[in-house]
């Protein structure tokens, strides 16, 4: 399996073996509207579609969902809390700063 990823200044592609786990960013479901150009260069070439039975030595208990060797576990939405707090001070007062409010936010508890 050959993967594009995009990257701040360009791409990069990479040939995975599979089984493999992929991540996907809210981006790639971004409508990307073709031009006339991409339309007609596609236009003639050919669309090969494979089914399970066109591949050889395939292990058919591996397809699907019941034969995936990693399954989803529940997913749940995170209310994201945008809060932004200045820090300044020496590296250790900062880091005191930082585990003070780690420590309040988790209830007070002093082992952590």
């Amino acid at each position: 399996m050959v993967v594009t990823m995009q990257f701040e200044k360009g791409r990069g592609k990479y040939r995975l073996k599979t089984p493999c786990v992929i991540g996907v960013s809210s981006k790639a479901n971004e409508v990307r509207f073709n031009t006339v150009q991409n339309i007609l260069a596609v236009k003639n070439k050919p669309c090969t579609i494979l089914c399970a039975a066109d591949l050889k030595d395939l292990d058919e208990s591996r397809l699907g969902l019941s034969g995936s060797p990693s399954q989803n576990g529940e997913v749940e939405a995170i209310e994201a809390n945008k809060e932004c707090v200045m820090l300044t001070g020496s590296e250790n007062e900062i880091a005191e700063k930082i585990v003070e409010i780690i420590r309040q936010k988790a209830g007070g508890k002093e082992n952590l």
